[in-house]
């Protein structure tokens, strides 16, 4: 690239004053502004001298403009001062053909690029290796500037053009097209704005034949029509035959596209001729690469291509009729096809040609070339500037030619250029809008320049960070904001590191090359060198530290986004499988025992269960079966036979002989947990919901995810039609269904016996799932449920311990065990299913009395891992159980068959003793073998395998002791286990049933709810004076569903959900304190080494002294909150 034309004259200047650069390096960085206008026109006139008489000089100073340094220098005014003087043009070039705006973009300092480019800066020229402005912007925002600058400078040239035209100044017109920089930003896809026609019509319309020949040339669409449906050739007069001619001849292809070294991309409906019997059919075709290829519709077009051919080796013929032709491939391929008109015809005929002639003439590169590299890109001469801003200028109007031109004939869509090319040229196309607009003379506003220091600006983000706000735009305010900051100031960081490579430069040339022992640089210049190098490494050192601050904010910030968002796409996937679990129309299905796995289908009146569930889980494919179904099969069968043939009165008889007389145990201490207000063991348990009259509202549901569309999803009410009328706290609590299990772990002597019933408590609560797709309602922050039942002696609390993201807490403490857990539920869309991943970790620990620490079987089993945790005073040893809940699955959400699938390993670990029952939830295949199938197997600590466990989570769970004969009958329970008794329990050597679901009421039961869910939001008038304010018993909308008054539910759901997010904003402004859970604190497991929320115990003597308030004032308050300490008002 030459140098700038307008700089003083070659050889008639000797400046008086030599400039060093290592000088204008000090007063650059200085920021001595008076020096800076003093030393410029020397500069200029050193590099305006010719090379050979320039010598003596700084090759530095001649090789490059003192723009070039000010832009990579830290000081804006430096830069502002040089532009003032207009001694520097601002497209001058240094020795690589870069000017400023190619270093201010290279150097991502965006301030300084729009400083450059309203001061008329060229972003279109292009250095010694073809590369423009745009090319070195990889930071995006100062991409977005000059192409922001691009569009609106081709905007003004194009509107002033057109203008020209339409005054008929053919000497305007000659002038602009005369000058490449501002011909090259003429969009030949703009419109006029009162005929609709393009730069091609009004150039035929007023006779100006050069200015048609330059768009034809340029490569403007001859097929375009105006708002009349008319070609550009339609106004051609009779008697301008010359302009009749070249119209004539411009569809046959022009050589600038052939020869631009890109295939033109083509896409529309044509008609396809089939057979004589189909005769022509709709068909979708592209043109793309020099390939024309078919597809059945535009839907199949990145799918399933029905046919395409190689246009290098096509013939391309037209028809008789105008408004179809024929593309002939190699062999008997030939495509008929028939355009809705001849104008859509002519121009796919037109670039048919156009690829035909770039496939051959790519061919013809690659073949010369040998070695792979033909790809149809000619090389870019790289001193050629006229032949750059012509290749640019191209791009630009192609790719604007693919964004606004249309074809009234046809839905078609032209497209030439990479995707690449269309992002850079993004926002070039004009509408007709845009050109009045840009006729009327306007232009791109100043932008003020503000500027942090890099210490402030820091400082300025991480107090944005540190207080995110609900509000999205104020979100992405700050991000954006934070990510200027940075990039600012990595853009300073940068001006340094070249300040101080010109110094090494500098220090490097100071040695005389002959004699290296002689230094060349006075004293003084030496004290210069180190006293700018001093300061750059000062600054270097500041501007890193506020890199790092940034660099720690941004991160902060961008963690909280992340946190936002993956909350509201867990909201939307929660919300969606809800949407369409209750989208369906499916019936109802019964909830019944099923038979196991595998099992022998016997009479339908013996087990009841109904003829479609027993042929869907029949597997007949007897090829595959293995050993675990084959006991399966066996234990499962005689177990189902027993049921039928004896009584529970035979059973119990038979396992109360198996128990020894002997083995005292400890009675445990006379505390009952469940003494509290509110509750009496001889209370009736709710069984069933109240009855409603009316049916669920209709909705639907498109509509609703249409209007969720767009918006913050956590402010996205979701309708209760999608609810069950439980809370999750409360479907958390539905764990203790079978705790009867736990309590017969607390009275089995052996170690590994107890682990197993542990594991049969452990997944026994998926039971209760099965038929169940409604969505509980999601807690507040804060919400508690508390769940008492003084005939199974163990009283529960569930917290809402946090928000982002949810988790929930809960406790329950039995006579003789503790359980407790947290959870945070994930959910994720997998195709046609959806996969909820709970994480937390359960905890069981069993009281035990001490007497089995004395007991043979505790002897002969072996070294424990952990000596037993003993209380002495209470008669009693500890036992720590842990396991991981299982992976959900929500399948058939696509073809509206939903069913609910359990899947992985659930392993169960005795941290005393190291014994293991493992379960393992099976994942059904296409044909629905193993559905709801579970097997495992039980070890001791030894590792030894003590029992086969089988069965399926709806149903029952079978375990079989190793060696045991798996033909006998197996035992239908162990023992009718009395909460609090003190007899041991001897496990039978024998198959036995682990585990069997309780029977479900279906009769109203639209919610497939399980008779101990119902239990759940009772709230009789004896208990509700008692209950904590915040309980999930007093939610509205929960109440209000419950009894089928759907409308209010959905008004109160929302009045809650506004109301949690006005007093979460309310915290994070300080107008109310941080939120800190009021039951439940966090701690860490020894055993585990996880996390866990740890109950403080303070609720039940919170409760009971907030009890004794309400009793003094006559059993009832007018303001329950008040008489409990420190509870949020969060209904």
């Amino acid at each position: 690239m030459e140098k700038a034309s307008g700089s003083p004259s070659r050889g008639d200047f000797v400046p008086p004053v030599r400039v060093r650069y290592l000088d204008a390096l000090d007063i650059f960085t200085r920021g001595d502004l008076e020096r800076v206008r003093t030393i410029t026109p020397h500069w200029m006139a050193e590099y305006s001298r010719q090379p050979d008489s320039s010598a003596n000089g700084d090759p530095l100073i001649s090789s490059c403009t003192p723009l070039h340094l000010a832009v990579q220098c830290p000081r804006k005014d430096v830069i502002a001062a040089i532009l003032d003087t207009e001694l520097v043009p601002v497209d001058a070039a240094d020795a690589h053909g870069m000017t400023a705006l190619h270093l201010a973009a290279k150097a991502s300092r965006k301030d300084v690029v729009k400083m450059l480019l309203r001061h008329n800066a060229d972003d279109m020229l292009q250095d010694t290796q073809g590369q423009d402005a745009l090319a070195y912007a990889t930071e995006p925002e100062v991409a977005a500037v000059i192409q922001d600058h691009r569009a609106e400078m081709i905007r003004d040239t194009t509107a002033r053009l057109l203008l020209l035209v339409r005054k008929e100044e053919s000497a305007g017109v000659e002038t602009l097209l005369a000058n490449h920089a501002e011909s090259a930003r003429v969009n030949l896809a703009a419109r006029d704005p009162e005929s609709g026609g393009t730069l091609l019509h009004l150039a035929v319309q007023h006779g100006m034949l050069e200015l048609a020949k330059w768009a034809i040339t340029e490569g403007i669409d001859v097929f375009a029509v105006d708002k009349a449906g008319n070609l550009a050739e339609k106004y051609a007069s009779p008697e301008h035959h010359h302009m009749r001619e070249l119209l004539s001849q411009a569809p046959m292809g022009n050589a600038r596209t052939a020869l631009s070294g890109r295939a033109p991309k083509f896409s529309g409906e044509l008609y396809k001729w089939t057979n004589y019997a189909g005769g022509w059919k709709s068909r979708w075709l592209e043109l793309e690469d020099g390939v024309l290829s078919y597809y059945k519709n535009k839907a199949d077009a990145d799918s399933s291509c029905r046919g395409a051919i190689n246009l290098r080796i096509a013939k391309i013929l037209l028809s008789k009729e105008k408004s179809s032709f024929e593309v002939h491939g190699k062999g008997s391929i030939k495509y008929r096809l028939k355009a809705s008109d001849a104008a859509v015809a002519k121009q796919w005929v037109h670039l048919l040609n156009v690829s035909k002639q770039w496939a051959l003439e790519n061919y013809r590169k690659s073949d010369a070339a040998g070695d792979g590299s033909g790809d149809g890109e000619s090389t870019q001469p790289a001193d050629a500037q006229s032949q750059n801003r012509a290749r640019t200028s191209s791009l630009l109007r192609v790719n604007n030619s693919a964004e606004a031109s249309s074809i009234k004939s046809a839905p078609q869509n032209v497209s030439h250029g990479s995707k690449t090319q269309l992002a850079h040229a993004r926002g070039a196309s004009t509408s007709s809008t845009e050109i009045q607009a840009a006729a009327g003379g306007s232009s791109l506003p100043p932008t003020p320049q503000v500027r942090d220091t890099p210490a402030t600006a820091a400082s300025r983000v991480s107090s944005m960070m540190s207080d995110p706000s609900d509000d999205d735009d104020d979100d992405d305010d700050n991000l954006y904001i934070a990510r200027e900051t940075f990039f600012s100031t990595l853009g300073e960081l940068r001006s340094q590191l070249f300040i101080q490579d010109r110094l090494l430069d500098g220090l490097g040339k100071a040695r005389n090359v002959s004699q290296p022992q002689q230094i060349l640089t006075s004293p003084e210049e030496r004290s210069q060198y180190l006293s700018i190098a001093a300061q750059t490494s000062e600054q270097s050192r500041v501007l890193l530290d506020a890199l790092d601050r940034a660099y720690r904010s941004t991160i902060l910030g961008w963690k909280t986004r992340l946190r936002h968002e993956q909350e509201r796409i867990d909201m939307l996937a929660d919300n969606l499988r809800a949407a369409v679990v209750s989208s369906a129309t499916t019936e109802p299905r019964q909830i019944a025992s099923q038979p196991a796995v595998g099992m022998p289908a016997p009479d339908v009146s013996e087990v009841g269960v109904p003829v479609e569930m027993k042929e869907e889980e029949y597997d007949s494919d007897s090829d595959f079966a293995d050993a675990t179904d084959e006991f399966f099969d066996t234990v499962t069968s005689a177990a189902a036979s027993l049921l039928v043939r004896t009584g529970t009165a035979e059973l119990e008889a038979e396992f109360d002989s198996e128990i020894p007389s002997e083995s005292p145990v400890v009675v445990l201490p006379p505390l009952d947990l469940t003494a509290l207000s509110g509750y009496f063991e001889s209370a009736s348990i709710r069984c069933t919901l109240p009855e409603i009259t009316a049916g669920k509202p209709s909705l639907n549901l498109w509509s609703f995810i249409k209007g969720a569309i767009g918006k913050d999803l956590s402010q996205i009410s979701v309708p209760v039609f999608f609810n069950e009328p439980t809370s999750f706290l409360q479907r958390f609590t539905e764990d203790m269904e079978y705790c009867d299990l736990l309590e017969i772990a607390t009275r089995v002597p052996r170690s590994e016996d107890r682990t197993l019933f542990v594991a049969g408590f452990a997944m026994s609560n998926y039971a209760s799932t099965f038929g169940r797709i409604a969505k509980p309602f999601n807690p507040l922050l804060g919400e508690t449920f508390e769940y008492v039942r003084p005939d199974k002696k163990y009283r529960a609390l569930s917290e809402q311990v946090e928000h982002h993201p949810p988790i929930s807490a809960c406790w329950v403490e039995g006579k003789n065990y503790l359980y407790h857990a947290d959870t945070n539920v994930k959910t994720r869309f997998n195709g046609g299913s959806l996969t909820v991943v709970p994480t937390g970790v359960c905890h069981v620990e069993l009281k035990l009395p001490l007497a089995f620490l004395d007991r043979d079987e505790e002897r002969s089993a072996g070294d424990a891992r952990q000596p037993p945790r003993v209380n002495e005073e209470e008669g009693y040893f500890i036992e720590h159980y842990t396991w991981n809940k299982l992976t959900t699955n929500v399948n058939g959400l696509m073809i509206a068959s939903f069913w609910i699938e359990h899947v992985g390993d659930l392993e169960v670990l005795n941290h005393r003793t190291g014994d293991v029952t493992k379960l393992t939830f099976m994942q059904s295949g296409w044909t629905g073998k193993n559905k709801f199938k579970v097997t495992g197997e039980a070890r001791n600590r030894r590792g030894q395998l003590v029992y086969e466990v089988a069965g399926d989570w709806t149903t029952k769970l079978v375990a079989k002791p190793v060696g045991s004969n798996g033909s006998s009958n197996a035992s239908d329970a162990v023992i009718n286990c009395t909460p609090g008794g003190g007899d041991a329990v001897e496990v039978p050597r024998r198959p036995f049933v682990l585990w069997k679901a309780n029977e479900r009421e279906t009769v109203g039961n639209s919610y497939h709810l399980t008779t101990y869910a119902m239990s759940l939001n009772d709230r009789p008038p004896e208990l509700e004076p008692y209950l904590c304010p915040t309980d999930s018993r007093f939610r509205p909308d929960q109440r209000a569903m419950e009894i089928g008054a759907y409308e209010q539910a959905d008004r109160e759901k929302s009045r809650l959900e506004v109301k949690q997010r006005a007093t979460r904003r309310r915290r994070e402004q300080g107008e109310l304190p941080a939120w800190k859970p009021r039951w439940f604190v966090r701690d860490t497991d020894t055993d585990t080494g996880e996390s866990f929320w740890r109950f403080n115990g303070d609720y039940w003597a919170e409760r009971e002294a907030a009890a004794t308030k309400i009793k003094d004032n006559g059993g009832s308050s007018a303001k329950p909150i008040e008489s409990w300490n420190n509870l949020a008002d969060i209904f």
